[in-house]
């Protein structure tokens, strides 16, 4: 989906021979336009790395964060914003990629209400938990996905336009559990999201 590239389960942006193949988010750079990804998922998960980097294996987790920061698309970072979760891959011991996204010009915020004071048209970093975000019922503000979005949308506004990829990943999550009460909370979500996005 992210490449139109048939692939082996569990690849992140490479073909079958595990060699990297350009992604929409990448074409969409190369056209100079701005791009992102909002997810309640951790930014280097499965379907957010699909899009913004390149691996050999989906849980690769660290290798993916590094390369966020790490490759290039004619010399610029594949992703202008990235909210999400994922503390626990981005500050660690070997290696402090906050730290590096805030030194090449990125905002940072780490709490949901700090996205509506961010500078808006500047790249920015977003990482509210340490894996993926907590579930709906569990968050003050049930209605996270739709957060995400405007605040991404607000940021990737341009003249030449954007690419933004939204996920409510947790519904996928929960169908695993079997958890209906959760998997319902979730796709309420994404529905009030969607519905945003259609008046939009």
């Amino acid at each position: 989906l992210s490449s139109g590239v048939k692939t082996y389960n569990g690849a992140i942006g490479v073909d079958v021979n595990k060699k990297s193949v350009q992604t929409v988010l990448e074409l969409a750079k190369i056209l100079g336009r701005k791009t992102g990804v909002a997810v309640t998922s951790q930014i280097n998960h499965a379907t957010p790395a699909s899009f913004g980097a390149h691996n050999e294996s989906r849980h690769n987790y660290n290798e993916i964060a590094d390369s966020y920061f790490d490759e290039k698309t004619d010399g610029q970072f594949i992703l202008d914003v990235m909210l999400g979760g994922g503390w626990k891959y981005f500050i660690r011991d070997d290696r402090n990629l906050v730290e590096e996204f805030k030194a090449a010009g990125y905002q940072y915020v780490d709490k949901l209400i700090q996205l509506d004071t961010v500078k808006t048209g500047t790249p920015l970093l977003g990482l509210f938990a340490d894996s993926g975000m907590p579930w709906a019922l569990d968050s003050t503000n049930r209605l996270r996905l739709p957060i995400l979005a405007k605040a991404a949308i607000r940021q990737l506004e341009n003249d030449r336009g954007y690419f933004l990829l939204i996920e409510a990943s947790q519904i996928d999550w929960a169908g695993h559990g079997n958890d209906i009460g959760s998997a319902m909370a979730e796709m309420h979500d994404l529905a009030v999201t969607l519905e945003w996005l259609e008046q939009y």
